[in-house]
């Protein structure tokens, strides 16, 4: 039998680092690019209990984070 308990309702702590550069192509037109690093952790926990034939069991705790990479290119049109 296993549980998994996400707190939906609950406030999150995480951070978001990036680094992009944009480059001048023409006078009215730039090309950008930027990379974003999202990290959440324990975002969901589970809570588990193992049922093995013969009678014994296992419990753990587990606990899932949350990772993203994020690359943007934009051509970005100014007036």
């Amino acid at each position: 039998n296993a549980t998994i308990q996400q707190d939906s309702n609950k406030l999150k702590i995480g951070f978001n680092a990036g680094v992009g550069v944009e480059h001048q192509i023409s006078k009215d037109w730039t090309l950008s690019l930027e990379y974003l690093y999202t990290k959440f952790n324990n975002v969901a926990k589970e809570n588990s209990t193992l049922h093995a034939t013969g009678g014994s069991t296992a419990n753990y705790d587990n606990s899932v984070d949350y990772k993203l990479n994020t690359l943007s290119i934009g051509f970005i049109k100014k007036f």
